[in-house]
């Protein structure tokens, strides 16, 4: 595997992902060539981090486990699947971390293939300890965001189920771009009880203005991956 020096993981300490706090990050190797695996282990062991390493893919599944696992390091062809189906099935659990795939004689187009499949980066084997190291890091900063990301989105929707279903009817509405008087007509009731169902919104999803609860839609709308507001929003009405 080459040089597996003990060069330190720039790693910024205890970090907050939602609810629970994660002391050490974690990586989920998936490797099926026990040299390889044992080295890499070995390494990121020296750096800090908390590695479960497995040489078969159903034994990754089964062990599996959302909540701590911060990056994923799979090879590219192992046994009868892939890396990146590996990934599939884990983000069909609810979250799959950012994975590296590694892969020995690969061409471009395997890169291409697995970059595509959604993997954040491809190393070919050996893999140089150092930049294995770098984009790991990089891997652990993306999970982070996405972690994030996903606690903004909870708290924007736990508030938004906090309304009433007209309320969430009003919302979408203005969503839409409805004015007030458009929104009466379209509802049958008065451009009153459209004002005191806006009222309602703003102190139920906690802010100050009509216009804040717009801005946590449009922070809603960013979040990588998540599904537009006014889809959310449809779906609470149902």
């Amino acid at each position: 595997m080459g040089p597996w020096s003990n060069s330190p993981l720039c790693w910024k300490g205890q970090r907050e992902f939602g609810a629970s706090i994660v002391k050490q990050p974690t990586v989920y190797l998936l490797e099926d060539d026990c040299a390889s695996r044992a080295s890499i282990t070995q390494f990121l062991h020296g750096q800090r981090l908390t590695v479960f390493a497995f040489a078969d893919p159903g034994t990754f599944l089964q062990n599996y486990d959302a909540e701590v696992a911060n990056c994923l390091l799979l090879r590219l062809r192992i046994a009868d699947t892939s890396g990146s189906a590996v990934a599939r099935q884990v983000a069909s659990q609810g979250y799959c971390p950012p994975y590296i795939v590694l892969s020995e004689q690969a061409g471009i187009s395997d890169a291409i293939e697995a970059m595509k499949n959604g993997a954040m980066d491809f190393l070919e084997k050996p893999v140089n300890p150092q930049q294995l190291l770098m984009r790991i890091e990089q891997a652990l900063n993306e999970d982070e965001r996405r972690r994030s990301n996903r606690t903004i989105r909870s708290s924007i929707r736990s508030r938004i189920q906090s309304l009433s279903s007209r309320e969430r009817e009003v919302l979408k509405l203005v969503m839409e771009g409805c004015l007030t008087k458009q929104i009466a007509k379209q509802l049958n009731i008065s451009t009153k009880t459209v004002e005191a169902h806006r009222a309602n919104i703003v102190r139920k999803m906690h802010v100050c203005s009509f216009l804040q609860v717009v801005q946590m839609v449009a922070i809603e709308q960013t979040v990588q991956n998540d599904a537009p507001f006014l889809a959310v929003a449809d779906s609470y009405l149902q």
